[in-house]
């Protein structure tokens, strides 16, 4: 129980310290100090809060971890009784006292000279907390709210002491507040103000020139007018000042008030909005060139149809993954109806969407989810569409600024069937469409697609400026809107500028009735005489330096800090008082150069405007903004990728690397994956100590991974090799697992194996490293046609001593199920894919569930179980699509139609077909893109469009060798070859075979490839030559157990033709006892059977083939064979009716022109003397 009444005193001002009575209880960790300082100060927090911000970098439930030994610690110390820890929050005692309390409270009565006693300096002085950049951003809060409430009351302060006639003393109190702050030109001018009153005319100009010179050196300024006004007149003025009124004190700009700020009317735009009303596109896209009021339309336009949600992308914020979302997601939960519509999204949604937007989900920290990429997207565009309600809208703006990941989004919703949804709206430079490739090809494949329109914004006509300046002037005014569409061209950007221009210098009044005149008016002829700026740059140009010097520094910060910015931001490199810069922001606003984008965030009205402002920075001037800057927001928990571009342009290229470092970090954390790799190499680039350097290469292979650049992430593997003969042997392990998955993926089995057989034999490996270590081997080994060898690794690694992992231990698993599926013990597969889905299932991993099911499927598949193959991938699918996994739902789809094909069920396998293109989102990763092409491929060749089937067979092979992996290309071209062969294509087919061989080997793959020896003896037989298939064959044959499945049907159809071919007796029996259940290869061997020498069962045969043929799922090119090898068989004529055979030979005769015209025509006569190449040896016997 808490001693209720025994007072503890928490002195936070200053450097920390808890005293109870004489006794010291601060505690000596300062995570726990953090802890305590935190509670003092606010009050009960719940677990999960406190958690988040003192272990802010790691998962939620080891920051609970974490938490939980803080409060042991706590709890066996001097605080303990003070300390109320209970399950569901923390709190302290309320016999707690703080310094902030009581220094709050002297404010609050007035008591300042109280309060300033007890302000002995910043909050928590000193105290660094790692790993705590939630903690980090709260205590620079409360930071900043405490020393503003103590500048204001020694402000106050030194202003009463002045009052009182204690010069010294108030003098004491502005150096307090320079030292807090020296480039506060305010204090600097009240200090020398006060050394003049003073009599220390010295002190003053020495004070100037100082300042004056550290000005320039730290922010490349000039003190403002009345800063140097005030040292002219302590230059010039006598020793010995006798009234305050002839010092200058705190002297407002003189610059002219800025005029009325001009809006123009929306005039010229009826046919573009008329378009964009009609437009029934899941997209309308507005494009036009700078200035010509794109945002303006689409913003206007979107506020007509309901609530909208902006995605503003800015030049700066390009390298932030999906920033236009997040700030729109942001800005939407502070509108009270928009908050309101989010809270009612989906709690998986706004899980993921929380990803990006914590305040989503308050006290929640997201874990990584390396499969989750496509479900963390639908996450954010299903909560922008929530914000929006299905009435309103979503407005891209600046699309050509966005990030790769925000255009992804885009495309996302445009995609998506969820009705009704928000109006889709965006906005487009032309120029920069031109030179933006992803951009021009995404909305050319929408165009396609009919999901887009466009919608092109022209300059104003000179009607249309004439109708402006009547609305805007009140006058009929036709020379004066003739003289402006000369000079502006009809640019309303141009028009706006020069309109303001001649309203600041005077040229052009407005009237007390509206109305609008010029000196010129009763004289000239055609307003020559105007003094118009020659561009918008020189309209922009003379506009800015208009408004003084203090809004220009706030204008020379703001360029070069970004597109949006925070006025709080801004102030170390503007070097002016709080009320100063708020004064000259106001000016800006009012003339309309920035523009409010949000409550405290600022922006310019137009790009253009920061550009020209920018230009006129010298290159030294710009270095010593952006480090000011770095310096402020490195103290703000800004985005970190800002802070790195702020060093790098500050020639502080070392700082920048560990903020490049977090950046890649944090967009890996919402899947931009090329963005994370971008990030890490600019953090090589700025340089980084070895082992930093080699952290960063092995985090940019994994992401490369994720990817599926191959020769990139080999490239990545190479730069890593001389760190590690630096580094040592932890490092060289760490490669050599990086090096071995990669020779997997790249299909190089033979060099992987070499590769985890030296690792192997590396001197102590961790268990894990060495189970995954012989996993890998028995990977490579089954891949090499040595599925005993490969089992026998994978059983050494379930023997080895301890506890492995259960992600690890189901994967072994897994693998073993499927060397099982090779070598046809069918049961051994389905025990070890039972223990596996049963480690996933219990690990909660459905990622892993999933490919199990699909290694289920292929046991059941192998049985010849169809409808069950056909089950476990519709669960496989459901649990992919449940995790948004793209890429599992494609490889489950290509699955899905392989068995649909084979099977001829072309209906279902065209709705697979059509539904794995929807999943494959632009744009396409070249794999999967593949995977689709190939099955397109298949089921062009169902319906007998050989043509369409030959262009997507080739479209595979080229996906396939634009990223290098040797097993994906060897077997694109071992899968055409076969097609060519049935072609009659043989020189085709051997030149495909030859290449997908020398792929191999080049890999190092020294062992023989079971699908390249069947393609080959498929040559062999079509060549005549049976000797060499059965050659082909008989290693393959020798290699497997499962040639009496299914899935040895095809090695037995092509031995039965090959002992054909050479006169080897019973060459047909196992194939007339067992036909195969698919239907082209039943097909295949009821050809044979007919075309038998010396035939047996003919009746029975020719039974079987008429009832194949009229069950109408046998492809067109083996139901071509069958039909003629049916009517050409010995004894057709007195086994059918002769009405029978002419119907065979008409439907034969159809067929075969069919086909041949679906050929482009340098195939055809190839093909029709190669149809019957399966009789060719048969004939000529």
């Amino acid at each position: 129980m808490a001693p209720l009444t025994t007072l503890v005193e928490f002195k936070l001002l200053g450097m920390p310290a808890i005293r109870s009575g004489n006794t010291d209880l601060t505690p000596s960790v300062r995570k726990s100090l953090a802890l305590v300082a935190y509670l003092a100060l606010e009050g009960a927090a719940d677990r999960s809060r406190l958690a988040d911000l003192l272990w802010s970098e790691l998962t939620e439930s080891d920051a609970k971890r974490n938490l939980r030994q803080e409060l042991w610690r706590l709890q066996r110390s001097p605080l303990a009784p003070w300390l109320d820890a209970r399950p569901g929050s923390i709190s302290l005692f309320p016999t707690v006292q703080t310094d902030v309390a009581a220094f709050r409270q002297r404010l609050s009565e007035t008591r300042d000279d109280d309060a300033l006693a007890l302000y002995t300096g910043p909050l928590l002085e000193h105290l660094e907390v790692g790993g705590a950049s939630g903690f980090d951003a709260w205590l620079t809060e409360r930071r900043e709210e405490l020393s503003a409430l103590w500048k204001s009351a020694l402000q106050r302060h030194s202003a009463r002491l002045e009052a009182q006639g204690d010069l010294r003393g108030a003098l004491q109190g502005h150096l307090r507040l320079l030292q807090a702050d020296e480039f506060q030109e305010v204090h600097q001018r009240e200090t020398m103000r006060l050394h003049l009153l003073l009599g220390e005319r010295g002190a003053a100009l020495e004070r100037f020139e100082r300042y004056k010179q550290q000005l320039w050196n730290e922010l490349g300024l000039r003190p403002l007018p009345q800063t140097e006004a005030l040292a002219w007149s302590a230059q010039e003025a006598a020793d010995g000042v006798s009234t305050t009124a002839d010092l200058p004190g705190t002297v407002r700009d003189t610059s002219a008030d800025v005029p009325l700020r001009l809006r123009l009317p929306l005039v010229g735009r009826s046919a573009e909005w008329a378009a964009l009303e009609h437009s029934h596109a899941a997209l309308s896209v507005v494009i036009g060139e700078a200035g010509v009021g794109k945002t303006r339309l689409a913003s206007e336009f979107a506020a007509t149809c309901g609530p909208v949600i902006h995605l503003r992308a800015f030049e700066s914020s390009a390298e932030t993954p999906l920033y236009p979302a997040a700030e729109a997601l942001r800005a939407a939960l502070t509108d009270p109806l928009s908050r309101e519509r989010l809270m009612t999204l989906s709690a998986v949604w706004r899980s993921e969407a929380a990803r990006l937007v914590p305040e989503l989900e308050p006290g929640t920290v997201a874990e990584p989810n390396t499969d989750g990429r496509a479900r963390f997207l639908t996450g954010v565009a299903q909560a922008l569409c929530c914000a929006a309600g299905p009435h309103g809208s979503v407005v891209f703006d600046d699309l050509h600024w966005a990030d790769p990941m925000t255009l992804e989004l885009l495309l996302h919703l445009v995609r998506q069937h969820s009705q009704p949804r928000p109006r889709l709206i965006a906005t487009v430079r032309t120029q920069e469409l031109h030179s933006h490739a992803a951009l021009s090809a995404a909305l050319a494949a929408l165009e396609r697609e009919r999901q887009v329109c466009r919608v092109e914004l022209a300059d104003l006509t000179a009607a249309d400026v004439l109708s402006i300046i009547q609305m805007l002037s009140g006058q009929r005014a036709q020379l004066f809107a003739t003289r402006l569409f000369q000079a502006s061209a009809g640019n309303p950007l141009y028009l706006l500028e020069s309109l303001q221009h001649l309203f600041e210098l005077g040229t052009l009044q407005q009237a007390a009735d509206g109305r609008w005149s010029t000196p010129f008016d009763t004289s000239t002829r055609d307003y020559a005489e105007l003094p118009l700026p020659t561009s918008v740059r020189d309209a922009i140009t003379r506009r800015t330096a208009y408004h003084g010097p203090a809004a220009q520094r706030l204008l020379e910060a703001a360029s070069v800090s970004e597109d949006h910015w925070q006025l709080d931001d801004l102030a170390p490199a503007l070097s002016l008082s709080d009320w100063e810069a708020v004064e000259a922001l106001e000016r800006l606003l009012e003339a309309g150069l920035v523009v409010r984008l949000g409550d405290d965030t600022f922006g310019f009205s137009h790009d253009l405007v920061r550009r020209v402002v920018l230009d006129r920075l010298s290159a030294e001037r710009r270095r010593l903004l952006h480090r000011r800057l770095a310096e402020r927001l490195e103290t703000t928990g800004a985005a970190a990728h800002r802070i790195a571009q702020h060093l790098e342009r500050a020639g502080l290229r070392g700082q920048a690397a560990p903020w490049r470092i977090r950046a890649g970090q944090a967009a890996a954390q919402v899947y931009a994956y090329p963005a994370a790799l971008e990030q890490y190499a600019k953090a090589l680039e700025d340089g980084l100590p070895l082992n930093e350097a080699f952290d960063v290469r092995a985090a940019r292979v994994d992401l490369l991974k994720f990817t599926g650049e191959l020769p990139a992430r080999e490239a990545e593997l190479r730069e890593m090799e001389p760190l590690v003969v630096q580094l040592g042997d932890q490092h060289r392990t760490t490669l050599q697992i990086h090096r071995v998955t990669f020779l997997l993926d790249a299909g190089r089995y033979a060099d992987a194996l070499e590769r985890v057989q030296i690792l192997l034999r590396t001197e102590r490996l961790l268990p894990n490293q060495q189970a995954l270590g012989l996993r890998f081997a028995g990977h490579a080994l089954g891949k090499l046609g040595r599925p005993l060898e490969g089992t026998a690794r994978l059983q050494e690694a379930l023997a080895l001593p301890g506890t492995l992992p259960s992600g690890l231990l189901g994967g072994i698993h897994n693998d073993l199920s499927n060397l099982a599926i090779e070598a046809g013990t069918l049961d051994v597969a389905e025990q070890h894919n039972q223990q596996a889905l049963t480690l996933f299932t219990a690990e909660g991993a459905l990622r892993s569930q999933a490919v199990a099911l699909n290694s289920g499927a292929r046991i059941a598949y192998t049985r010849g179980d169809l409808p069950g193959a056909v089950h476990q991938l519709e669960q496989a699918l459901n649990l992919a699509q449940r995790i948004a996994d793209q890429h599992l739902q494609l490889l489950f789809l290509n699955n899905v139609i392989r068995l649909q094909v084979d099977h001829g069920q072309l209906e279902q396998a065209l709705t697979a077909l059509n539904a794995g293109m929807a999943v494959l989102n632009e744009p396409r990763d070249p794999l999967y893109e593949g995977l689709l092409r190939s099955r397109a491929a298949d089921i062009h060749r169902l319906t007998g469009d050989l043509g369409q089937a030959l262009s997507n067979d080739h479209t595979a092979i080229v996906l396939a060798d634009s990223i290098g992996a040797v097993a994906v290309q060897t077997t694109r071209r071992i899968h055409l070859a076969h097609f060519l062969l049935q072609l009659g294509d043989l020189d085709g087919a051997g030149e495909l075979l030859y290449h997908a061989r020398a792929l191999h080997v080049a890999a190092g793959n020294t062992e023989r490839q079971d699908a390249l020896e069947v393609g080959m003896a498929d040559l062999a037989l079509a060549r005549g030559d049976y000797a060499a298939a059965l050659e082909h064959l008989t290693a393959t044959l020798r290699q497997r157990t499962d040639n009496a499945t299914e899935s040895g049907a095809l090695l037995r159809i092509l031995q039965a033709a090959a002992q054909l071919g050479l006169h080897h007796p019973g060459a047909l029996n196992h194939l007339r006892l067992d036909l195969p259940k698919r239907p082209a290869l039943r097909a295949l061997a009821l050809i044979l059977q007919l075309r038998s020498p010396v035939p047996q069962h003919t009746e029975q045969d020719v039974a079987h083939a008429r009832t194949l043929l009229s069950g109408g799922q046998v492809p067109p090119l083996e139901r071509l064979e069958l039909t003629r090898a049916l009517v050409e068989c010995r004894h057709a004529s007195v086994l059918m009716p002769d009405p029978a055979v002419e119907r065979l030979r008409r439907d034969a005769g159809a067929l075969q022109q069919a086909l041949t015209s679906s050929l482009p025509a340098e195939r055809r006569a190839p093909f029709m003397a190669a149809i019957g190449h399966w009789a060719k040896g048969r004939r000529e016997q």
